[in-house]
């Protein structure tokens, strides 16, 4: 397992959360909350219950959606072994983006949403293949018992 974040800063300003594995920090459409940042560990991120990131030490999570003027959690985010998250109060992230620039402000909303336009044709792209993977399987298993039939 990695030592963790080496920035001091972080042990100074921000309590800690620590989860076991297969535990849920936040689920999908969540009311907004708190933001992380992974400590050690890995988290693994998940959106209509398919995998869509693995993050690791260092990477932020949880506060996308702040910044993006979305109400709730896009992801549901669960560890996959023993981690350790900094907590990055939901007070604290509205006071940084209260602070921006407006035109940061308005890059960040404009980008969430070719983001979030991304992720539903993603979404449709993967029901659509998984649906043609079990058709493209079920052919097969029917000319397969054709064929020994015959």
């Amino acid at each position: 397992m990695s030592s963790g974040i080496k920035d001091n800063n972080f042990k100074k300003n921000f309590l800690t959360k620590n989860l076991v594995k297969n535990e849920i920090l936040f689920r999908e459409d969540d009311a907004l909350g708190d933001g992380y940042i992974i400590d050690y560990g890995e988290i693994t991120l998940k959106r209509n219950n398919k995998i869509v990131e693995t993050l690791g030490e260092g990477e932020v999570l949880g506060i996308f959606n702040l910044f993006f003027d979305n109400n709730n959690r896009f992801f549901t985010a669960t560890a996959n072994v023993k981690t350790q998250v900094y907590v990055i109060p939901e007070q604290y992230l509205r006071d940084i983006l209260n602070k921006a620039d407006p035109f940061v402000k308005h890059g960040f909303r404009t980008w969430f949403k070719l983001t979030n336009k991304f992720l539903v044709a993603l979404d449709k792209s993967l029901e659509k293949d998984t649906k043609q993977k079990k058709q493209d399987e079920a052919d097969k298993e029917s000319y397969n018992k054709m064929k020994s039939v015959s």
